[in-house]
């Protein structure tokens, strides 16, 4: 399985609970709220690496002379872009199902839903370790 089309299943179970809910916290409709989920899933490592790279870069002196210097275009590349590629590229990948419901609703089992629940904190958690890994790893290296 290739990770687009994980991307696509993760969108179609999270569609499929969006579909069975009867009160909706935001006002954007089932889709909306499954696009928002998958953007937030796609959105997780991608910021992981970044503050790992972030890490990576603030251990020399040179390197923190550099963050600190252009830190706005640090802010941008590291914060909106990141942003802006997980929204264009769940949103390339998804927008042909907003109205297929059937299609979403095959991915409404109690199965999917602990999958998709594993994936989330599966993604989490290792995103949340790639900075500290890159601390570690810098603290070994010295």
């Amino acid at each position: 399985m290739s990770v687009s089309d994980g991307i696509t299943r993760y969108f179609l179970r999270m569609y499929a609970v969006e579909l069975g809910r009867t009160e909706r916290r935001r006002g954007w409709g089932p889709f909306g709220e499954a696009v928002f989920q998958t953007v937030l899933l796609v959105l997780i490592p991608i910021i992981g690496v970044c503050a790992a790279g972030l890490v990576l870069m603030g251990a020399s002196q040179a390197g923190y002379r550099w963050l600190m210097e252009y830190r706005a275009a640090v802010i941008g590349c590291f914060a909106i872009l990141p942003l802006v590629a997980a929204f264009t590229l769940v949103k390339g990948l998804v927008w042909g199902y907003r109205e297929s419901r059937g299609e979403a609703l095959k991915f409404g089992t109690r199965r999917d839903r602990v999958v998709s629940n594993l994936q989330f904190w599966v993604v989490l958690l290792g995103s949340l370790a790639l900075p500290w890994v890159a601390a570690a790893w810098i603290r070994m290296a010295h």
